[in-house]
């Protein structure tokens, strides 16, 4: 038998009913609920107590999620947040995300959806999302990742990046510059709007033709390019000395090895 307390999750939602619903299906998932039916009582709560995990409306009277949000990281800097909404309420949910809200999810919820990120926020794990249309590279790069304690995700298209981009808060990033459906510049132009904190690393087998756009997204604060075949035990060691870096304040941009 284990002695750790049950996982706790404040739910921020002025719909009582959603509310009860919800205290319903977490419990029986094994949360320990607390309750705030708006934002002022979501920060009051904050104050006295610590909690695993957040889910916070959007649309509240008085003061929205967003401006909850913002007061709640000061307060809590280190709890995950997870924003819900039933409107088409874009421009928050942005704002939201770039403010560093781990997801964004539409109501009604997809408790198998909500399940996934409740675990993957409350691991410590960094979390890296692999773009790149050739699955077998995907395949490759996932496994050495994987058993390097990287915990992966993939998309194989612009859009699904976008999608995957709003539902996680990804510390890395990896991205090819050739996709499918668009550009890789203009992916990352539209994650960035999404996740500017993310490390957005380039790749490409094109060096020479995507020269101007990998040059043009790296002054755009795209991290670094690195070419394909992308040599795997270079590589991991890349994304560790970048994560030690970041974890001391250094945010500078070295140049990648020769043969990452």
């Amino acid at each position: 038998m284990t002695n750790e307390p049950a996982p706790s999750i404040l739910i921020v939602d002025d719909n009582r009913d959603l509310c009860e619903m919800l205290t319903d299906i977490m419990e029986m998932e094994g949360f320990r609920v607390t309750l705030a039916h708006d934002g002022f009582e979501a920060l009051k709560l904050a104050g006295s107590q610590s909690f695993d995990i957040v889910l916070m409306d959007i649309k509240m009277p008085g003061m929205n999620g967003v401006e909850t949000y913002k007061k709640f990281k000061e307060l809590a800097p280190g709890t995950p947040v997870i924003m819900i909404t039933a409107f088409a309420l874009e421009d928050l949910v942005r704002e939201a995300l770039r403010e560093g809200a781990y997801a964004a999810l539409q109501k009604p919820l997809d408790f198998n959806e909500l399940f996934a990120i409740i675990e993957d926020a409350r691991r410590e794990s960094s979390l890296v999302l692999l773009i790149d249309d050739e699955k077998d590279l995907c395949d490759a790069m996932s496994d050495a990742l994987s058993q390097h304690g990287y915990r992966v995700r993939t998309a194989h298209s612009g859009e699904d990046a976008l999608l995957f981009a709003r539902q996680n808060n990804f510390d890395f990033i990896l991205l090819d510059m050739k996709l499918p459906d668009m550009s890789g510049y203009d992916t990352f132009l539209k994650i960035k709007q999404i996740r500017p904190r993310a490390t957005v690393i380039l790749i490409t087998g094109f060096a020479e033709e995507m020269n101007g756009l990998i040059k043009k997204a790296i002054s755009q604060n795209a991290y670094i390019c690195v070419q394909k075949p992308v040599r795997m035990e270079k590589f991991v060691p890349l994304l560790e000395d970048i994560a030690h870096r970041r974890a001391q304040g250094d945010f500078s941009k070295p140049d990648p090895p020769d043969d990452a």
